[in-house]
């Protein structure tokens, strides 16, 4: 046999050995608890400036839970103006789909570093809210996008999505309650409580409005140290 087709032999012998994909998620190693949920098929209208994406530059590697089970290194993305968790997976015939998950065991799931969990409100509906901290009070923040048209006076109809929008919320047990500046933040932990939160905000110059998370979350962590008796 002659030398080169022996070489030719052994290199497809390899190719043949290696994975099918390279992509964090394949259709071989799918879960059936992960990929439970209907085809994401929202199409934003023709032109339209902006994304319906929380990560708006594309998918990011991320976890999922599903009831009690962590799926790690999934592709995913958060659409906060139809409030669906997307996931992203190579089908059988090796393309890209989209899937929409279902809300029904979902728990949480992390993107960009920041934890989102689903929780059920008294009158059974679900809403999606990034999370900070694990004590008894935590802090919910629930992101939404509008879509308008980006010129009204133009005949173009040109759509654009709005800038990510944020409304702030602090969870006590099965209490949630809406707050926008230091004083309504205030309002929410009982009265004996509220001079050394006052105090707290005061020190660290914190304005609640602008805080970044990490600021934010050592906040929440001081008033659970607080309430640690209670």
């Amino acid at each position: 046999m002659p030398k080169w087709l022996c070489l030719l032999l052994f290199f497809i012998k390899i190719m043949q050995v290696q994975p099918q994909s390279t992509n964090f998620i394949n259709q071989q190693r799918l879960d059936p608890l992960l990929i439970n949920g209907k085809i994401y098929d929202y199409q934003k209208p023709p032109q339209a400036l902006g994304s319906q994406y929380f990560a708006e530059l594309g998918f990011r590697i991320g976890q999922v839970t599903i009831d009690t089970m962590a799926f790690d290194r999934i592709l995913l993305n958060y659409d906060v103006f139809n409030q669906k968790l997307v996931i992203q997976f190579t089908n059988k015939a090796g393309g890209t789909s989209l899937l929409s998950e279902s809300q029904a065991w979902l728990k949480s799931f992390i993107l960009e570093g920041r934890l989102f969990v689903l929780i059920m409100h008294d009158d059974s509906s679900k809403r999606i809210y990034q999370v900070l901290g694990k004590g008894k009070t935590q802090l919910l923040f629930y992101y939404s996008k509008e879509l308008r048209l980006d010129n009204p006076s133009s005949a173009s109809k040109i759509y654009a999505f709005s800038p990510l929008k944020r409304n702030s919320y602090i969870k006590t047990g099965e209490k949630i309650l809406a707050y926008r500046t230091n004083k309504g933040f205030l309002a929410a932990f009982d009265k004996t409580l509220q001079p050394k939160i006052k105090a707290y905000l005061k020190e660290h110059h914190i304005k609640v409005r602008k805080a970044d998370d990490r600021i934010l979350e050592a906040l929440i962590d001081y008033c659970n140290t607080l309430q640690h008796d209670d």
